[in-house]
């Protein structure tokens, strides 16, 4: 991964160099700071599913154990009250495990759109950074180019001083 500091480089050449800034530095900073809140939210997120998918299987493990007992003592007899009791109580459960399952679904989507938008952020960044990197091998270019016609101008001022000075002198 990339770090800030990449963000500003000098030349070694010595003075004759500026700095080179990215044109699109407080863009790259801002979206470094969004995909670091989106991680956070879509761990977040995820976890709230995992928890609500936990839930609905929790639910779903008790709702057969109870079926099982339940089918158990119907064939040795119940009373009337007894399976009033045991409807409503699966009634009850049923309910409760097709609300958590909603709930796990609506965490599933929810999670997803974070993911997405992670991804996009996660894009957006790697495009800045080929921009910047291009910027930078310009910048670089640019210098080269400036640096050739300083070393041209200072040996054409060389040449041209020893052509004025006097032969054996």
């Amino acid at each position: 991964m990339r770090g800030i500091g990449a963000q500003v480089k000098s030349g070694e050449a010595g003075g004759g160099m500026k700095k080179f800034v990215f044109q699109l530095d407080a863009l790259y900073q801002v979206k470094r700071a969004r995909k670091d809140q989106l991680q956070k939210e879509y761990s977040e997120a995820a976890a709230l599913y995992q928890a609500a998918l936990e839930k609905k299987d929790a639910l779903d493990s008790a709702l057969e154990a109870e079926s099982v007992r339940y089918e158990a003592r119907a064939k040795k007899g119940m009373t009337a009250g007894e399976l009033l009791a045991g409807s409503a109580f699966f009634a009850d459960l049923q309910k409760r495990r097709k609300s958590a399952a909603a709930d796990a679904e609506r965490a599933r989507r929810h999670a997803e759109g974070r993911q997405r938008e992670l991804l996009e952020a996660f894009q957006d960044i790697k495009a800045l950074e080929k921009l910047q990197d291009k910027q930078y091998e310009a910048y670089l270019a640019e210098e080269g180019k400036q640096e050739t016609s300083r070393i041209e101008d200072m040996l054409s001022f060389s040449l041209s001083g020893q052509a004025q000075i006097p032969a054996g002198g």
